[in-house]
């Protein structure tokens, strides 16, 4: 029996979780790969549409630029960040869950101003 990415073959089933199960080893890179690919240019699309609609064409290169004007600041920002959390004692899954509930915060007074017509 061919062997896959959870481990065993592929009719096994020890109890092991995992997202690949059943995929013969062979497949998972170029699978994975592929989907950050189409996840990154779906991404890519979707902002400009979504940029466009809200702000107007004519000042979407403005928009972009200030868009990757913060992206590089928050990446240059983002290890001491991390560093100084895993300094002060927090774990690894603490500040990854600390991170992802800072974004959905930023993320509800865009979604709320949008929902009433600003």
């Amino acid at each position: 029996m061919p062997a896959t990415a959870a481990g065993g073959n592929a009719s096994s089933d020890s109890g092991r979780g995992g997202a690949a199960r059943g995929v013969p080893r062979a497949l998972v890179l170029p699978v994975t790969f592929a989907c950050i690919g189409f996840s990154g240019g779906l991404t890519k699309t979707t902002m400009t549409a979504m940029w466009a609609e809200i702000f107007g064409p004519e000042t979407l290169g403005t928009i972009r630029s200030a868009i990757a004007m913060y992206m590089v600041f928050v990446s240059a920002l983002s290890p001491f960040v991390f560093g100084a959390a895993l300094s002060a004692g927090m774990s690894v899954s603490a500040v990854l869950g600390t991170m992802a509930a800072v974004g959905v915060l930023l993320a509800i007074p865009p979604v709320a101003a949008e929902r009433r017509g600003l």
